[in-house]
């Protein structure tokens, strides 16, 4: 059980059960089975285009019955033209040193999309 519920939280599309907003997600890069970069796609719902964040996510065990998981924006460069400004994180300087290229989907370089930043989700 408590396997499920760590399995469930950590798939990109885990956002499904709890959140009615919630398009689709995907693993853009794996780093190694505990650090991936993920893309979510959510309905805004106060304007007509999705909206979508890149986070960079850990997972570490700590016990048997205890995982940490946490994930929030880093500096990413997705070729959306219409969102270049660059992304301080304020709790993680390891997140800021990254320089990350991510070739996206023809929607998010046409900028059909809003990208948000995700501050750090504890979960």
């Amino acid at each position: 059980m408590y396997n499920d519920i760590v399995n469930k939280l950590w798939n990109p599309h885990g956002d499904q059960y709890y959140d009615e907003n919630f398009i689709n997600g995907r693993i853009t890069h794996i780093y190694n089975p505990n650090l991936i970069i993920i893309q979510q796609r959510y309905r805004n719902p106060t304007q007509s285009s999705p909206k979508y964040p890149y986070a960079l996510a850990t997972k570490v065990e700590i016990s048997k019955d205890t995982t940490i998981m946490v994930c929030g924006s880093t500096n990413i460069n997705d070729h959306n033209n219409a969102n270049q400004k660059t992304y301080i994180n304020t709790i993680s300087e390891f997140s800021n040193s990254l320089k990350i290229d991510i070739d996206s989907e023809e929607d998010i370089k046409k900028e059909k999309l809003e990208k948000y930043i995700l501050t750090y989700l504890d979960l």
